[in-house]
């Protein structure tokens, strides 16, 4: 007897998207071109000096490169991370 993994099994990972600018208060919303543009709340952690930092784990994201932006609160205000890229390149490991 053999056992197998499909192509689509093998070609997933876990990806954490993170906002960590000084100042920002939840909640914060990250939306992904994997997840269908849909926000999902991040969770809040506080550090040492006192300031946030949010973050967003996926499961079973294929490979490939994925645009992503992040909402400050409830409305409509939609930023990116001037410091960072507002793409991801998820590779598998």
């Amino acid at each position: 007897m053999s056992s197998t993994t499909s192509q689509s099994a093998r070609t997933k990972q876990t990806v954490t998207l993170t906002w960590d600018k000084p100042g920002t208060q939840p909640p914060v919303f990250v939306a992904a071109a994997f997840a269908e543009w849909q926000p999902f709340e991040m969770e809040a952690t506080q550090k040492e000096d006192g300031n946030m930092v949010f973050s967003k784990t996926f499961h079973d994201v294929e490979e490939g490169v994925y645009e992503f932006k992040f909402r400050l609160g409830v409305g409509d205000w939609w930023v990116t991370d001037e410091t960072h890229e507002t793409s991801k390149h998820c590779m598998l490991s």
